[in-house]
């Protein structure tokens, strides 16, 4: 018959193993949750980053559209302004030819 101290050992071979199974599925199991929280996670903050870049996208936009408008009030401006100093030097050439016609007299 089998030594009663080889059956003892080969239970606690077994208990052994059955515990090892046990742990390694668990902790397979707490490492698969940790993932997939963490990815959880990045995917929030990326979505979060992404919201900001589009958002600034957006502004940016905005303050070209501005900026065109801008420029184009300003060249307007420019445009009347010349047309401005055009009449002012017609006008005081005819307030000097009107001068000078008076000195005549």
């Amino acid at each position: 018959m089998i030594d009663p101290s080889f059956w003892v050992a080969l239970a606690a071979l077994i208990v052994s193993i059955v515990f090892g199974i046990i742990t390694a599925t668990r902790n397979g199991s707490v490492d698969v949750k940790a993932e997939i929280d963490e990815a959880k996670k990045e995917a929030a903050s990326s979505a979060k980053i992404e919201t900001a870049l589009n958002s600034i996208q957006s502004d940016t936009r905005d303050i070209k559209a501005d900026q065109k408008g801008v420029r184009d009030d300003l060249n307007t401006m420019n445009q009347r302004l010349i047309k401005v100093e055009e009449s002012l030097k017609s006008a005081w050439m005819r307030i000097d030819e009107i001068k000078g016609g008076e000195r005549n007299d």
